[in-house]
């Protein structure tokens, strides 16, 4: 049954929680570059995975969003049971986001072909978070790689902080470019000094450039 969940949780603060989580990971991603596809946009679309069985893609549409999680060990297949038993009760406009957007991400082989495979929903606008699920399922469903998205703001910096291993100049960095993108949703363009910065740190930065471009972050 569909319920309220996450007290607090918007599309936009979920939002904003996703791009700290981009540029985070487009800073350090030379250091972790195994690391490299545990992030990434794609247009509205952010994805994530821990390389454990677990991935996930929101989309994110003008008003609303979508999250779908999908955990190896317990899958849902195929886009008529996922919609109907993951996201009953939800909008129509959610529920062909997820089948247009969110599920393309979240194909695995199946006898007949790939096939979109599912195990978690949940889905919200600029005022609730919904879902039929139980929060603490959500959580273990997802193995807790939820947390940054769902917690403060200060409390998703330190948890990236601690997750990349960033030094006190990657940390200030990181809110830097995480300011200027707040101010500039739709591009935003880094100077020359932010690109040297990096190469100092790192040397080869292609990794680096490609991230931010996911997210319409550039260098001059």
């Amino acid at each position: 049954m569909k319920k309220k969940i996450f007290k607090g949780l918007t599309r936009d603060i979920l939002y904003k929680r996703c791009i700290m989580g981009q540029i985070a990971h487009a800073i350090m991603v030379p250091k972790f570059n195994l690391l490299s596809a545990a992030q990434s946009w794609d247009g509205m679309n952010y994805n994530f995975m821990d390389f454990e069985g677990i991935r996930g893609t929101i989309s994110f549409a003008n008003n609303n969003y979508v999250c779908v999680i999908q955990n190896v060990e317990k899958l849902i297949k195929g886009e008529n049971e996922i919609l109907s038993k993951l996201l009953n009760g939800a909008e129509k406009q959610i529920c062909e986001l997820a089948a247009n957007e969110a599920l393309l991400y979240l194909l695995v082989e199946d006898n007949e072909g790939d096939i979109s495979a599912a195990t978690a929903a949940f889905w919200g606008d600029n005022e609730n978070t919904y879902s039929n699920a139980e929060e603490d399922d959500l959580l273990e469903d997802s193995n807790n790689s939820l947390y940054p998205f769902l917690c403060s703001e200060e409390d998703a910096r330190e948890y990236w902080i601690e997750e990349y291993e960033m030094t006190s100049g990657q940390a200030k960095l990181m809110d830097k470019i995480y300011q200027q993108k707040l101010h500039s949703p739709s591009k935003l363009i880094l100077d020359k000094n932010i690109q040297a910065q990096l190469e100092t740190w790192f040397g080869n930065i292609d990794e680096c450039i490609e991230s931010f471009k996911e997210i319409n972050i550039y260098f001059e």
